[in-house]
């Protein structure tokens, strides 16, 4: 079925989209609204707004790469309103408004309710702004990525993704903990990253402009009894400072006898892990994953984990 579309004042193809179904479609896939916010180049408040119907209308071209994001079909997020909504009064059939007719009246009515609307939400919005340095709001998000699982004395990645909705580019600390036990491998060579030495914090100082990526790789050479290592950080703007925001996303790692980019630990890494490998961990450019070795797995019959040596033996 085809969808109109109205253009509104702008000339620009606009779809109205429905908040519900995307929020549904989204949490049904485990999607976050930071997936989304990266997938359509947005931010995450953006997608909060859209999920929460604050923006019924948006670019048909958002809407397009909001369906490929969710993996439905562009008709699926529209609202079920959409022809009605996309047909003016001049398609309606409707007769002309005149002086003394009863519509008109009603007309005027809903025009004063709708101006009165529209400066509630102006003033509305006004206090919202003053308030936010009142109350601190930091408007950034970080979230990690990291394995489920790494093999004990093996390096692995901790990639964190950051997202702003801050208007202009924002200075930003990142505070990453390092886990008891644990010894930094390597730090994104472009964005590095400062340790302190006798507490184990490593520390980012930076700019964001709606997106940014940081990498670092950890190897635990601690106590073989421990069974798996948690991570925790926080990330502050300066214009907030004090009021720093957990980073969310993955925070445990346990520790198993398989290589991390072996996600279902089957000895073997096939063609989706290593595909996953790529599209989580690539971003933090300069870091070293160690494909060689990853893509060694993934050719040849699989793999065994020799708890003597604390090495990878590749079955050709």
């Amino acid at each position: 079925m085809v969808q109109k579309q109205n253009s509104y004042s702008s000339g620009v193809p606009m779809v109205r989209i429905d908040g519900g179904k995307i929020r549904s479609f989204r949490e049904q896939k485990g999607l976050t609204q930071l997936y989304l916010a990266a997938s359509v180049e947005v931010t995450t408040d953006t997608i909060s707004r859209w999920e929460n119907k604050r923006y019924p209308a948006i670019k048909k071209e958002n809407a397009i790469k909001l369906a490929e994001a969710l993996e439905v079909t562009l008709e699926d997020i529209l609202d079920a309103g959409q022809d009605q909504a996309a047909s003016g009064p001049a398609n309606s059939g409707a007769a002309p408004l005149g002086p003394g007719s009863p519509a008109r009246g009603i007309f005027t009515v809903k025009v004063r309710v709708a101006g009165l609307v529209v400066l509630a939400l102006i003033v509305l919005a006004g206090l919202t702004r003053l308030a936010t340095p009142l109350f601190n709001v930091a408007q950034i998000e970080a979230v990690r990525f990291m394995p489920a699982h790494t093999a004990p004395g093996q390096p692995f990645p901790v990639v964190i993704k950051i997202v702003s909705s801050e208007p202009e580019p924002s200075s930003f600390i990142l505070r990453e903990m390092l886990p008891a036990g644990t010894t930094l491998v390597e730090s994104q060579k472009s964005i590095p990253a400062a340790v302190d030495p006798k507490t184990g914090e490593m520390k980012w100082i930076n700019k964001v402009t709606e997106k940014m990526v940081l990498g670092y790789s950890l190897r635990y050479d601690g106590p073989i009894s421990q069974k798996w290592l948690e991570m925790r950080g926080t990330v502050t703007l300066r214009k907030y400072a004090g009021n720093g925001r957990d980073i969310a996303g993955n925070n445990r790692i346990e520790f198993a006898p398989f290589h991390w980019a072996d996600s279902n630990k089957d000895n073997y890494i096939d063609d989706l892990e290593i595909l996953a490998v790529y599209e989580d961990y690539s971003d933090a450019t300069g870091l070293d994953l160690e494909m060689d070795l990853i893509e060694d797995i993934w050719f040849g019959s699989g793999y065994t984990w020799n708890k003597e040596t604390m090495q990878f033996e590749i079955i050709h």
